[in-house]
């Protein structure tokens, strides 16, 4: 099942081998272009520390209901005293409890104990408790029932607040999650070149990567992890509004879109590309500008002599587009504004809101330059980012490492203000950005590095070899605010980022871990299937760069979490499972499906929706409007969700998908 999408994934692989097989070139020397740039000395880096939880057992009414649920006609009338049941019952009970995410254990006398994870609270006022008892309804808060105990953390959770049982079993408490632990925020000094020379007259900022001070990092021993969901997440209570399916070429050709925004006219426009059905045919970049009724309103390709292609889209302050990317073609612009022809180069285009194409902006050096991801910034303009390995051109002056991260901010027309990178002597890139609402500027990190800016980052580097993530924070002005790398003992890559409103951000993506599970930033937590299948993460980090909550989502198969909207009192996921169970307890129509996933702002699951055939079917980003969210992506499918769609995708080829989302 899993091979028909390395299969038609393979292309990508194809584009990768070509990419870092491309020859070098000279670069030409701008007239007049004095430009130099001092970096910034060495500082400490902060690292993420976790919150710290304690494990309270569940309540009666919920270990009978899944006493109940495990044994059903074995046993009638069950009254809460586990010491009732025989020793194969037990086991039963034990087993299903531990696939639940649940917490087995013994107390001092040998008794089983089923707990779960809570976190810590402070108290809250009488009158807010109140207030929420008045709200859910409540009729006798000295004796509450189940439904209403549900219907207050309906409501607690809406306000941010938490629920938990008491240890007793003798009713709830209401507080406000808190973290018990802190590690101080460090940041990278900013030095302007008073030589810098710029038509605007403003100095250009360049900050220098902090390093480790003692090169090892110390993990938190402790962590706040949300609860893993069970077989009974709430399916399908956010609601379709339409799904269009789009390509541009004839059958068997590829067609994806790989990202989008919403639009201020309440419709949505997506990016990606477009490739024919033939070997030698090259993928040309796609845009499509959608209305809230899901009518195609306009659409725009950018083709050459090589391939080209959207990675990302952003909507600007007044309405304009701008869409990024890379190329291959040395003929999508005059020659003279190429900074080096015949390598892989980044792309910046920019659309009117009606279509019209404004100009296209080539970024590069020497060497191979991808732009992978844009958010538009408060000032009206935007930032991008990517990964190069030029050390010339629009790189120079940038960090020595042979492959590097960046972060441009840029003005509406493209011209640099600032900059900054990450580099290491291995494979590292900025795959997604988000702005907050005051400016701040988030990144997330891919990095396989484990030296040069990204020396000292995790512990015990003889045994963590694989990729792992960094999430920065930027003020709008440039200036480096932290760095938190997010690792274990398996691959762990978070790709989709949103700023949160607590002056902090999330993201989102996949990890593995081992057979003894994870040791580090998600100590305690195992794959749900076999040992090295890929399961979702979602992780929030607060203001000064610590860790706020994280949440796993789990199946026996392989799940990707590939977007992340805010959304309110939470936040929408997007991507696809091959799973069935668990956290993705959905009914699976063959090979991936996608899914939409709402959690709250304190990571909790609550809702997931599905939507698939029987064949390949990918959503690789969302975004959101506030009261909808638009997901997009590829599928291969021409049944199950997608029977009677015009066009259709087939085993052999696949065509884009936008689809609307209410949210309830």
């Amino acid at each position: 099942m899993k091979k028909k999408l390395t299969a038609r994934l393979c292309f990508f692989m194809c584009l990768v081998l070509i990419i870092s097989s491309f020859a070098a070139c000279s670069v030409k020397e701008k007239e007049g272009d004095t430009t130099s740039t001092t970096l910034a000395s060495a500082d400490s880096w902060s690292p993420g520390v976790d919150d710290v939880y304690q494990n309270v057992p569940i309540s009666k009414a919920e270990l009978v209901d899944l006493v109940e649920k495990v044994l059903g006609d074995e046993v009638k009338d069950f009254n809460g005293d586990l010491s009732t049941l025989t020793p194969e019952q037990i086991e039963k009970v034990e087993d299903y409890a531990k696939d639940n995410g649940l917490i087995v254990g013994k107390d001092d006398n040998g008794n089983t104990v089923i707990k779960k994870d809570e976190v810590p609270v402070t108290k809250i006022p009488q009158n807010e408790i109140d207030e929420i008892y008045s709200k859910a309804s409540v009729k006798d808060p000295s004796n509450l029932t189940p439904e209403e105990i549900t219907e207050i953390s309906k409501v607690a959770d809406e306000n941010g607040l938490v629920v938990q049982t008491k240890p007793s079993g003798g009713g709830i408490n209401i507080g406000r999650p808190v973290s018990t632990t802190k590690a101080p925020a460090t940041t990278a000094k900013v030095v302007t070149n008073p030589t810098t020379t710029k038509k605007d007259n403003n100095p250009e900022i360049i900050t220098k990567p902090p390093k480790a001070t003692t090169g090892v990092y110390v993990p938190p021993t402790a962590g706040n992890v949300a609860s893993r969901g069970t077989t009974a997440v709430p399916i399908a209570t956010i609601s379709s509004d339409w799904c269009e399916t789009y390509s541009m070429g004839s059958s068997g050709s590829n067609n994806v879109f790989a990202a989008n925004d919403a639009t201020k006219d309440g419709g949505t426009v997506a990016v990606g590309f477009t490739m024919g059905a033939e070997e030698s045919a090259d993928p040309i970049a796609l845009i499509a500008k959608y209305s809230e009724k899901g009518k195609v309103l306009w659409k725009a390709t950018i083709s050459g002599n090589e391939t080209t292609a959207f990675e990302d889209v952003a909507v600007l302050s007044d309405g304009s587009i701008v869409a990024v990317g890379y190329t291959m073609a040395n003929n999508i612009v005059n020659d003279s504004e190429y900074v080096c022809k015949d390598t892989v180069e980044g792309v910046i285009a920019k659309y009117s809101k009606d279509g019209k194409q404004l100009w296209i902006k080539i970024f590069g050096g020497s060497g191979d330059d991808m732009i992978y991801s844009i958010d538009a910034t408060n000032d009206g303009g935007f930032v991008v980012g990517g990964k190069t390995d030029s050390t010339d051109g629009h790189f120079s002056g940038l960090s020595s490492g042979k492959y590097k991260a960046f972060i441009y901010k840029c003005d509406a027309n493209a011209g640099i203000q600032w900059r900054d990178s990450l580099s290491g002597s291995k494979h590292c890139t900025v795959e997604a950005i988000s702005v907050g609402s005051t400016g701040e500027i988030f990144s997330t990190i891919s990095s396989n590095c484990n030296d040069g800016d990204f020396a000292g980052m995790k512990q015990a580097e003889e045994e963590l070899k694989g990729k792992f993530t960094v999430v920065t924070k930027h003020t709008a002005s440039g200036k480096r605010a932290w760095v938190t790398p997010i690792y274990d003992v398996g691959h762990v890559d978070l790709p989709a980022i949103v700023a949160s409103d607590n002056g902090g951000c999330v993201v989102a993506g996949k990890y593995t871990s081992n057979s003894d599970g994870n040791k580090y930033c998600f100590k305690g937590i195992y794959n749900g299937g076999m040992t090295g299948t890929t399961d979702g993460m979602i992780v929030a980090l607060k203001g000064d760069g610590t860790f706020y909550w994280k949440l796993p989502l789990i199946g026996f198969e392989n799940d990707f979490l590939t977007g992340i909207a805010k959304i309110p009192g939470g936040y929408a996921v997007s991507g696809y499972t091959a799973s069935s169970n668990r956290d993705f307890a959905i009914t699976n129509r063959g090979d991936y499906d996608s899914f939409v996933y709402t959690v709250t702002s304190v990571g909790k699951a609550k809702n997931i929706s599905s939507f698939g055939g029987s064949d390949t079917d990918n959503a690789r980003a969302i975004c959101s409007n506030g009261s909808s969210v638009f997901v997009c992506g590829s599928t291969n499918s021409s049944d199950g969700f997608f029977k009677e769609k015009s066009p259709s995708g087939t085993s052999e080829g696949s065509v884009c998908f936008n689809f609307k989302y209410n949210i309830a």
